[in-house]
């Protein structure tokens, strides 16, 4: 809007006219939707890392506490294979659980709140999208999960190249 004003205010001084021009205070909204923007992915970032930070806390604190439990397999003859199986199971049915229901919640609250300031607009006949592409969602979803089991799977390998008497005897 700024270029074809200077644009069209040239042209009609040239013309000997004066241009009066009235956006509504678009200028202003459209700078309050750009912080809002700003603010968004400033949040998300956040989000994001406290997220990661918690699932590797998380997979840390279980692998951790079940370490001895490994040690006891791994020197009964189970197979690393078996021994990683019995820890990555009851974590990963855990994180599935939570991140699907997790998802379902937050979904809900989305519709619910973003329908609740569509509604509170009043913008008569006009409607608004506010779907989530399906992508998006899914990877909401399978993201998290793969993450988890990536951080189980990067330290279970680090725990499993150790002897079973090394990890009986550390705390």
């Amino acid at each position: 809007i700024r270029e074809f004003r200077d644009e069209a205010a040239t042209v009609a001084e040239e013309l000997g006219l004066t241009l009066i021009f009235d956006d509504g205070g678009w200028s202003d909204i459209s700078q309050g939707f750009y912080s809002t923007k700003q603010a968004s992915i400033i949040r998300v970032a956040v989000s994001f890392l406290a997220v990661i930070a918690a699932m590797g806390i998380s997979v840390y604190l279980h692998i951790g506490r079940k370490k001895k439990d490994y040690a006891v397999m791994r020197s009964l003859g189970a197979t690393k294979r078996s021994a990683d199986a019995a820890l990555m199971l009851p974590l990963m049915l855990v994180a599935a659980i939570s991140v699907i229901a997790g998802s379902a919640v937050g979904l809900f609250y989305a519709n619910a709140s973003i329908t609740a300031r569509v509604t509170a607009l009043e913008l008569g006949e006009i409607s608004a999208e506010i779907a989530m592409p399906a992508w998006a969602s899914l990877c909401c979803i399978i993201g998290p999960i793969i993450l988890v089991a990536a951080a189980a799977l990067l330290i279970l390998r680090r725990i499993g190249g150790s002897s079973a008497l090394k990890l009986l005897n550390s705390e």
